[in-house]
């Protein structure tokens, strides 16, 4: 995300874990929205953990957390290998207009 680690706010605090093992973090309120197209966008408050960074951990992807997955329903089929979310609750539902063609 290009965010400077050592600009946050904040005392980092040691002993975040992870898959890639201990990191130094700051944690952050932050806002998180996600798009269903053409229906609504779903906004969530959520404290955003910031690693700082190094190459240990570098070719590990992001995580979401608990704090929004509590709030949908999912569905994961092993034949098509496919995981389908449905949302039960959000901070924010704003309804979206399909813009006419």
């Amino acid at each position: 995300m290009g965010i400077d680690f050592n600009r946050l706010p904040g005392p980092a605090e040691e002993g975040a874990a992870g898959i890639g093992g201990r990191a130094l973090s700051k944690t952050l309120p932050a806002v998180i929205a996600f798009n269903d197209p053409g229906s609504k966008v779903y906004v969530y408050h959520i404290e955003l953990s910031v690693i700082q960074p190094n190459e240990d951990i570098e070719h590990i992807p992001s995580l979401l957390g608990r704090d929004v997955l509590n709030q949908w329903t999912m569905r994961y089929s092993y034949p098509t290998r496919r995981l389908t979310a449905s949302v039960v609750s959000a901070n924010f539902i704003f309804p979206v207009n399909p813009q006419p063609n």
